[in-house]
């Protein structure tokens, strides 16, 4: 996907990817990203690949004109709300669903 609406980022180990990231751009001037998908491969989880992706990805989405970035996340994956949260994620308390913002 090439385009200004969305960041594809990848972290290979050893040549082979281990993590991604997907992030989309919405609103007037890009001003908002949704962090539409993270993921770490199993044997690499808590190496702080998945926290380097995030960052990485925000701070891509930050020079393409982002202010504000969301993301949903199930309510029960407390690892990844851990991680979210230490990144300074906050959970918007009046949606119905998890949802996190920073």
């Amino acid at each position: 996907m090439d385009d200004d609406h969305h960041i594809i980022l990848v972290y290979k180990k050893n040549k082979k990817i281990i993590g991604s990231i997907i992030i989309e751009l919405y609103g007037r001037n890009n001003i908002n990203c949704f962090i539409r998908n993270v993921g770490v491969s199993e044997v690499e989880r808590g190496k702080g690949f998945g926290k380097r992706l995030i960052l990485s990805g925000l701070k891509e989405a930050k020079k393409k004109g982002a202010l504000k970035a969301m993301l949903w996340v199930g309510y029960d994956n407390i690892i990844a709300r851990n991680l979210y949260e230490k990144i300074g994620f906050v959970l918007d308390e009046s949606e119905a669903e998890v949802i996190f913002q920073v």
